[in-house]
């Protein structure tokens, strides 16, 4: 309907709505524009990410493409890192002493060395990482030990040149087995291993601490990585029967009791003990020695002690009880069992079969059983106990610092008592006899098959052993002759028949028989020197004698077969093999046999000579045979020298004093870079004969004015160790790696992760702060001196792809800090000073000191003596 002004009508308002009652859809709309806004910035973030990221790549793009700029050469370390850099100390002994009763060496700067000090010593050959040992005692040199021990009644402290250093060695992963990427730097091995060394092979001090002791000797574990010359160690490694042994300290062996007075006189006596490895110390000490458990209220599936004989079990040597789970010996069961039984079958001990049983009678066996295994076990503890407590109570004087491991493994199970005895030191580990078909035979278990065999061919029936079947070559008859008549008596047949037979005077034939015949003759010395002229001859002494065609023929089969001596000896056919053989071992000292065998072109170190030998013979063919004389200033330094008598006391590097003359001489073996301040000795890279004449030669051309070009055509470089190189091989044993490898070991396979830690790295301007986090590189196993070679290196190199000409500065650097170094390794040196004849009369003069007061006699160890 339309009105009349020509308008719709208004509409009429509905009676009812549509209204939706369903409140989830507009929260699901809601949730839904939520979700993409959220998307929307992620992506957005993402992108801002990503180009932040592309901005970062192309930001060092240039410095990762650089071919020109090296990666490798030795950075400027910063003021913070050269404290610790020095990895060869010298102790200075003139004028140092002894005190034997405290153990220690002193001079007036204070003490320098102690008992039980962690020490770095130079290793052989030298070319190797150092070794690291802990100073047991100072020990007096032989050829002094008469003198010394007359001067301690006087006095406590000596000079330090009459002493040795007695060493407990510890040996890194790399003196064990062969791969050690799988460990990390600092991990050492404990062992038993002692040493005497001269005083002068130490290189400065480390410490040497177990796993559990970090937290009392460092103030956090960061530092077992970061700090300079920490390792760290926590087991045993036993040299002759090449097997890991488990240490425990006894401060946390105190731990498991502290109020036990067992593990606290342990602890005043002993600084660790050791224990087969995977050996449960703590679960044995709680059940047999400390704890009040019964033995079947717990798991006792670590448990290996033998119910019957008490002792541990091997695992290869027992059965295990499937029911209650323990131990008996094969060799303990009745009968005893010569192997272990086939696997998927079921054992059951004696006790529990009879408990299977049920009835009273087996129940109480079982009972009683039981009993008297707890009442055993107590027994033991309460016996233990109160001898410890005895022990503490008399409060008899220990030394503890003589004893650093102690031996408290399986085979102490039952003899725990002994480690209370004070006059008792097991610092050993335990061996006993192994029993089973695998190492006795058997064959004489049954009588009715088995009888005793002679052991001889003839019908005598004797056993081997016997003077009947033996022949005595020597025995020492006190009553009938001194050890001063004897040595006497040797010494005029070594004087003597020696040079008469043209034969060594220690050969063992003549020795063996000079004694027999002065035994046979009833120790006369005037008749066995006479019957020693008509027996000793080259024939009885079974001495070569080749006639000179057969010397001929022998050198020649030596100069064709080397050192193959079943070939050399058919080249000589009228001489047994064994004749050969003791003739060539004295032979090849001679000048021949230098010269023959000394140039056999099959030996491994002619094959590297050659190709090296023959670049140089047309060199020096080519040489002049006009004589250079030397300049005014080489004498002026020869005189110098010789005035002057200076020690090179660093074997481990090269004693090269023309150092800027040799540059082009050397390059290092793990970085091959060519400049160094000193060149440190390698194994494999240097000949100790050939190499030292080769530097010898080359300072002579060098000083005679042979041209550059022509010397380094005429020479080889020599495989050496920078000193960057050498302070991480001779430290840790650690080769240097390009930085980019140390990066990626340190990200692993994450390219991103990688890149932002390059970042990080070259954003960082102050070179003292390092952007790797130090539990990164522990947890990659990466030595931290590595780490921060790596990151020098990697900023130094972004500023020489910005000023190039900063690389001549480096090396300037380090051919400034050549003169400090050298310093160093170089001290004046009497050697007149240190015969032993000068020193045995110093210390008489020591003596004369102490005795003028009392006006005693002083033996010199000559035919007179002198009295005060």
């Amino acid at each position: 309907m339309v009105e009349k002004n020509g308008s719709e009508p208004p509409k009429k308002r509905a009676a009812s709505r549509d209204i939706n009652y369903a409140e989830g859809d507009p929260d699901a709309e809601l949730m839904r524009e939520n979700q993409l806004i959220e998307s929307l910035e992620h992506h957005n973030a993402l992108k801002i990410k990503k180009s932040r990221k592309n901005e970062e790549l192309v930001k060092y793009q240039d410095y990762l493409n650089d071919k020109f700029t090296s990666w490798n050469f030795v950075p400027n370390l910063p003021p913070s890192f050269r404290k610790t850099s020095r990895f060869a100390n010298f102790i200075e002994l003139e004028g140092s002493m002894v005190n034997k009763s405290r153990q220690c060496l002193f001079s007036d700067e204070g003490e320098l060395l102690k008992a039980n000090d962690t020490i770095y010593m130079v290793s052989e050959p030298p070319g190797e990482p150092y070794y690291i040992g802990r100073i047991v005692e100072f020990v007096c040199k032989p050829e002094f030990k008469d003198l010394v021990q007359e001067l301690e009644k006087y006095t406590t402290e000596i000079p330090s040149k009459y002493f040795q250093l007695k060493m407990n060695w510890y040996y890194r992963p790399r003196d064990i087995h062969t791969h050690t990427k799988s460990v990390g730097p600092r991990l050492v091995y404990a062992s038993l291993h002692h040493d005497v060394c001269p005083i002068t092979s130490y290189r400065g001090k480390c410490t040497v601490i177990h796993s559990n002791e970090v937290p009392a000797a460092l103030h956090n574990k960061i530092e077992l990585v970061t700090k300079d010359n920490v390792f760290y160690f926590d087991q045993l490694f036993d040299r002759h029967s090449l097997k890991y042994y488990d240490v425990y300290p006894t401060d946390t062996v105190l731990t498991f009791d502290s109020k036990s007075s067992f593990l606290y006189y342990l602890a005043k006596r002993f600084h660790h003990v050791y224990v087969e490895e995977g050996y449960p110390l703590e679960k044995v000490l709680k059940r047999y020695c400390l704890g009040d458990e019964g033995q079947g209220t717990e798991d006792n599936s670590w448990d290996y002690r033998c119910t019957t004989c008490r002792e541990w079990c091997a695992s290869s040597q027992c059965l295990k009880c499937d029911e209650c789970q323990c131990a008996v010996h094969l060799a303990c069961m009745e009968p005893p069992l010569p192997r272990k039984p086939n696997k998927g079958i079921v054992w059951l001990c004696y006790i529990c079969l009879r408990r299977q049983e049920g009835t009273v009678e087996s129940l109480n066996e079982v009972i009683q059983e039981e009993q008297l295994d707890k009442a055993f076990i107590e027994a033991s503890k309460s016996s233990l106990g109160n001898l410890a407590t005895q022990r503490v109570q008399t409060e008899v004087p220990i030394l503890r610092e003589s004893t650093w491991f102690q031996y408290m493994g399986q085979y102490l199970i039952s003899h725990m008592k002994d480690l209370l005895d004070d006059n008792l030191l097991l610092p050993f580990p335990f061996k006993t006899s192994r029993v089973g078909l695998k190492y006795q035979w058997l064959g004489c278990s049954d009588p009715e098959k088995w009888h005793p065999r002679s052991y001889s061919s003839d019908d005598t029936n004797e056993e081997r052993g016997k003077p009947s079947s033996a022949e005595l070559n020597w025995r020492l008859d006190g009553l009938k002759i001194t050890p001063d008549e004897l040595d006497d008596y040797v010494r005029q047949c070594r004087e003597h028949f020696p040079i008469k037979l043209s034969m060594s005077p220690e050969s063992c034939n003549f020795l063996d028989m000079i004694l027999k015949i002065l035994m046979e003759c009833d120790y006369d010395q005037n008749l066995a020197l006479k019957l020693c002229e008509t027996k000793l001859t080259r024939e009885s002494l079974k001495e070569p004698t080749l006639s000179p065609d057969e010397v001929k023929q022998f050198e020649e089969g030596v100069a064709k077969h080397g050192s193959e001596l079943n070939l050399v000896s058919e080249c000589v056919p009228t001489q047994p093999l064994s004749m050969i053989v003791r003739f060539y071992y004295h032979w090849k000292k001679t000048p021949n046999g230098r010269a023959i065998w000394g140039n056999f072109k099959g030996r491994s170190k002619n094959r590297q000579k050659k190709s090296h030998n023959n670049g140089l013979e047309d060199a020096n063919n080519r040489k002049s045979n006009r004589e250079r004389k030397p300049t005014k200033l080489a004498l002026q330094s020869d005189v110098c020298k010789f005035q002057r008598d200076y020690r090179f006391i660093d074997e481990s590097c090269f004693d090269v004093e023309n150092m800027p003359i040799l540059k082009d001489y050397f390059h290092c073996q793990f970085c091959k870079i060519d400049f160094s301040p000193m060149w440190y000795k390698v194994t494999g890279g240097f000949d100790e004969e050939e190499d030292t004449a080769e530097v010898s030669n080359a300072i002579s051309s060098a000083r005679t004015g042979k041209s550059k070009t022509k010397a380094k055509n005429d020479h080889r470089s020599l495989d050496a160790l920078c000193i960057r190189c050498a302070r991480l091989w001779r430290r840790y044993g650690v080769k240097w790696e390009p930085p980019m490898e140390v990066f990626k070991r340190l990200t692993g396979a994450n390219n991103s992760n990688l890149q932002a830690l390059l970042g990080s790295i070259l954003d960082e301007e102050n070179m003292n702060i390092l952007k790797t986090p130090p539990q990164q590189a522990g947890e990659k196993l990466v030595e931290w001196e590595l780490v921060i070679d790596a990151e020098l290196l990697a900023r130094q190199r972004l500023i020489l792809t910005r000023q190039p000409n900063t690389f001549v500065k480096y090396k300037r650097h380090s051919a400034a800090s050549r003169t400090r170094l050298y310093k160093m390794v170089k001290r004046p040196y009497d050697r007149e000073a240190y015969s032993i004849e000068n020193l045995r009369n110093e210390l008489k003069e020591y003596l004369k000191r102490y005795n003028a007061q009392l006006g005693l006699t002083i033996n010199d160890g000559s035919d007179h003596q002198i009295t005060q």
